[in-house]
């Protein structure tokens, strides 16, 4: 079945690979079996002039055999999420976006990302993540998502949709019907979210309708499982992804499927059944990122369901015509000029990073840090980790130690792990005694039992300290009502430069927090 069959199906699918330049393997998805797209990974990616050859030489391959461009998608989201590292600004989260209070902020880094991404051959982004952190436990969204108000996450996805379709490249807004009620990693396992149909309208499904509304040009479709909407995953769910997506909120866009290998559907079955079954429920485009014997194997399942009739031949046309329809519009973003000028991104970063900072409360007054008499400033600093599969870049807090040392050289750092041992968290605390001020970054440490300890330690000791919670801010609720408390929502270096510029009163936070606490 590898000829005409193979090569006709291969539109529907989006294929990764291994290595950083055009092998034989890669050729062949492109040339023979005619894939619709490829994404990248940080695997994929050494510096901005090998990922801007390495689109060129795609595109070259695709015309050999259709006048439409291939698309080449990458998750570059901002905060964590950042495959492409070098030449493009590295946005703050989205959670830090919102936490400005200004949907153009989004807007404008969205065309910035956009116009950055275009350039160097990118012309597909998945993103925004429209997840409504209802869970704040969540072990993979987080600050990844725009906050818990489906109004205020609504508002800001569109605004970042908008400007990275303005900027030429197609938006695809994840994960629908909606992650952020999860308790388990989809890379691991298959979520459940238990949320009635009421629930889900009025929460989770807002934004997605929010970006329908914005022209989005992709959406794509998680794996959990919503009892209250259907018995399969949303990715294989007919009901999910035609009746609510495609018929109930009139989509007419791209629908594609989360990777295909991640464990919350590769373990219950195959990713070639998965792979029909996906078609069967209606997606048009199928990611398999990761291995080439279950590319061929998906490839070859589907054929096999579409050539026996399994799926019907109208559905198969009708996500051909949408992919083709994409793939001009692309086209049409690219001949056509910019919108608007190119902002400097940095100093867009720089803006929203600054502008999202948020101070919970500072009883005592200790904020600004004045230089301190004899005694020492202690920092009390996580290693930051790569918490989930998804993420690309772990962070640090050396931006923010290094402005320290700069004002203050009697510095004084002690780093500690994300689930510190109690040697290490006894040893943390009595640095505490010989410190003018302590300043003690988290990194959600409302889920790191051991981290909380070490909070509790550093708020018995008694001298002044500064709290900031460096990833999630539900860590704030954790921190002593008598301390200053500070959100960043993220370790990315703009974010710690401006934490760094509050602590010291260059700058006064002016972020508010788009999650509830209790404060």
């Amino acid at each position: 079945m590898r000829g005409g069959t193979m090569r006709r199906f291969g539109e529907r699918f989006m294929f990764g690979f291994d290595g950083t330049t055009i092998t034989g393997l890669v050729e062949d998805m492109v040339v023979e079996r005619r894939v619709s797209g490829i994404i990248l990974f940080s695997r994929n990616i050494s510096d901005a002039i090998q990922v801007a050859g390495l689109c060129r030489e795609l595109q070259e391959l695709r015309r050999r055999v259709s006048e439409l461009p291939l698309l080449i998608a990458v998750d570059q989201e901002g905060g964590s999420v950042n495959r492409v590292a070098d030449g493009v600004t590295h946005f703050p989260s989205a959670m830090a976006i919102a936490a400005t209070g200004d949907p153009r902020l989004a807007a404008r880094a969205g065309y910035c990302m956009g116009r950055q991404l275009a350039e160097l051959g990118i012309n597909m982004n998945f993103a925004p993540v429209l997840d409504i952190n209802t869970n704040r436990n969540n072990p993979i969204i987080g600050v990844r998502s725009f906050g818990d108000d489906p109004a205020r996450v609504a508002a800001f996805g569109a605004a970042a949709i908008g400007g990275l379709q303005r900027a030429g490249v197609a938006a695809v807004a994840k994960h629908f019907p909606g992650l952020g009620f999860a308790g388990e990693d989809a890379h691991v396992e298959l979520p459940l979210i238990a949320k009635d149909a009421s629930e889900l309208e009025a929460e989770d499904l807002v934004p997605f309708r929010g970006a329908v509304a914005a022209g989005v040009a992709g959406v794509m479709v998680g794996h959990a499982r919503y009892p209250a909407l259907s018995a399969r995953p949303a990715s294989l769910s007919r009901n999910i992804v035609c009746d609510l997506l495609k018929d109930g909120m009139g989509f007419e866009g791209v629908v594609v499927t989360d990777d295909l290998e991640m464990g919350a559907v590769s373990i219950h079955r195959g990713v070639g059944d998965a792979a029909a079954k996906a078609c069967g429920a209606g997606a048009d485009l199928l990611l398999v990122c990761h291995t080439s014997s279950e590319q061929i194997n998906a490839l070859g399942d589907v054929a096999s369901a579409i050539t026996s009739g399994k799926l019907r031949s109208e559905r198969i046309r009708g996500s051909l015509s949408r992919l083709r329809a994409l793939k001009e519009r692309i086209g049409a973003w690219a001949a056509r000029p910019p919108a608007e000028d190119f902002e400097d991104g940095e100093g867009l970063a720089r803006e929203i990073a600054e502008s999202a900072i948020t101070h919970a409360g500072d009883p005592k007054a200790i904020l600004p840090l004045a230089p301190p008499g004899s005694g020492k400033v202690l920092l009390l600093m996580p290693r930051m980790e790569i918490l989930t599969p998804a993420e690309s870049a772990a962070g640090s807090a050396g931006p923010l130690v290094e402005e320290c040392r700069r004002r203050f050289p009697r510095t004084e750092l002690v780093e500690f792990d994300l689930r510190p041992p109690r040697g290490a968290v006894a040893e943390a605390a009595a640095a505490v005694g010989g410190a003018e001020v302590v300043v003690l970054g988290t990194c959600n440490a409302h889920l790191y039992a051991e981290q909380a300890r070490l909070v509790e330690e550093v708020a018995g000791a008694g001298r002044p300290a500064v709290y900031c919670a460096l990833r999630n801010p539900y860590d704030i609720e954790l921190f002593p009502a008598d301390g200053a408390r500070l959100a960043s929502y993220g370790s990315d270096p703009h974010s710690m430069r401006a934490l760094s510029r509050v602590l010291f009163g260059e700058i006064s936070p002016r972020g508010r927090l788009p999650v509830a606490l209790k404060l």
